[in-house]
């Protein structure tokens, strides 16, 4: 499958310190950390939910 490695990773940081500027890239990082926090937080209340869900099930009579 597709994979970056430690090379590919330090060649896009430089790529993108050069058109960026370093002051932009660490913003870009900055933002990019709270986007995964962010998504993290929301997945784990989606798999709370749904276990919720699995163990309220239907209830039989």
């Amino acid at each position: 499958m597709f994979g970056l490695g430690t090379p590919e990773i330090v060649l896009l940081v430089v790529v993108f310190g050069l058109l960026f500027g370093g002051k932009n890239l660490l913003g870009f990082a900055k933002t990019a950390g709270r986007l995964g926090g962010e998504f993290k937080k929301g997945q784990m209340e989606i798999e709370e939910e749904l276990k919720n869900l699995k163990n309220s099930g239907p209830s039989k009579k």
